[in-house]
C-alpha cells in the first residue's frame, strides 16, 4: 500500500515542506526541492537524488583551523558552503559552532571545489594521508571512532 505523507520541514539537503511516498514502513524521499538562490521550488528527477548522493552536485572540501594555532581540526566535505552561498556565508556551521570549536575556536576555510564524489574521494585521501603522517585524524574528524 502506497501513501502520500506532507510533511513540513527544512532538512540539511534543501528538502522543505516535501511529499514522502510510505510503503510498509519503508520510504522515498520527496519529489522537489527548494531552489537556495531563487527560493522557488524544484522538481527533482529522482527522488532518491539528495544532497548525500556521491553525484554531480556542486560541492566543496574545507578544512576548519584552530583560530589561534592554526592547527587543523577537521577535513570535510559540502554542498552548503561558500561555493553555493557566497564568501563567509557558509550555512554549514553557525558562527556559534565554530566558536565553540576546539580550544580556542574554529574558523572555515574552503580548500577546494569540484563535485560531491571527486570531493568525497579527495576528502578521503587527505584524511588517509593525514593519518599515516600522524597517528590519528584530526580532532573533529570522526574517523575511526
Amino acid at each position: 500500500m502506497w501513501c502520500w505523507i506532507k510533511s513540513s520541514f527544512v532538512d540539511l539537503d534543501g528538502w522543505e515542506n516535501g511529499w514522502f511516498w510510505f510503503v510498509w514502513s519503508e520510504f522515498l524521499r520527496g519529489d522537489y526541492v527548494k531552489d537556495p538562490k531563487t527560493g522557488k521550488q524544484q522538481a527533482v528527477k529522482s527522488p532518491n537524488e539528495h544532497g548525500n548522493t556521491l553525484g554531480n552536485q556542486p560541492t566543496e572540501r574545507y578544512k576548519l583551523i584552530d583560530t589561534e594555532t592554526n592547527r587543523p581540526l577537521k577535513s570535510g566535505e559540502t554542498t552548503h558552503g561558500e561555493l553555493r552561498y557566497g564568501a563567509s556565508k557558509q550555512k554549514r556551521y553557525t558562527k556559534k559552532e565554530l566558536k565553540n570549536m576546539g580550544e580556542n575556536g574554529a574558523k572555515y576555510k574552503q580548500v577546494e571545489t569540484g563535485t560531491k564524489k571527486q570531493m568525497y574521494d579527495k576528502q578521503n585521501q587527505v584524511l588517509k594521508r593525514y593519518k599515516d603522517r600522524y597517528g590519528e585524524y584530526p580532532p573533529l574528524n570522526k574517523n575511526g571512532r
